[in-house]
């Protein structure tokens, strides 16, 4: 019996169909990319809204023992005056003392514009800084 020889013919992608594909893969991540970097964002200011809440409880803790509140020029004199462990990049706290009977925390991301603070006498912090 004689052999045929077949041709074997692997199937494989076009070019056109490789180009198609990249396109609709670039529209897709167009969609994706900005919801999660705002995504990103949403959390890091929820973060720093939960490290403003543990400094109100830190200096209400404070005024009960000292009858004073403190005063932290930043992140680091923060941590160290109340034994926290605050670490966002990008983001200073700090808390102001204006008189004996009140204090404001603050946090600020300058690179975003973004800044939060929040008072003795608030249950959330609010969009804004310190007075």
């Amino acid at each position: 019996m004689p052999h045929i020889l077949k041709s074997r013919v692997r199937p494989a992608f076009t070019l056109l169909e490789l180009l198609v594909t990249c396109i609709i893969m670039g529209v897709l991540l167009s969609f994706a990319a900005p919801t999660f970097f705002n995504l990103k964002r949403r959390e890091q200011e929820r973060q720093a809204k939960i490290h403003l809440i543990t400094l109100r409880s830190q200096e209400e803790a404070l005024r009960q023992e000292t009858y004073n509140y403190a005063v932290c020029a930043n992140t680091t004199a923060c941590n160290t005056l109340f034994h926290l462990s605050i670490d966002m990049v990008g983001w200073d706290f700090s808390v102001v003392t204006p008189n004996a009977t009140s204090f404001c925390a603050e946090a600020d991301n300058p690179a975003n514009s973004l800044t939060f603070s929040i008072r003795q006498n608030q249950a959330e912090p609010a969009a804004g800084g310190c007075p």
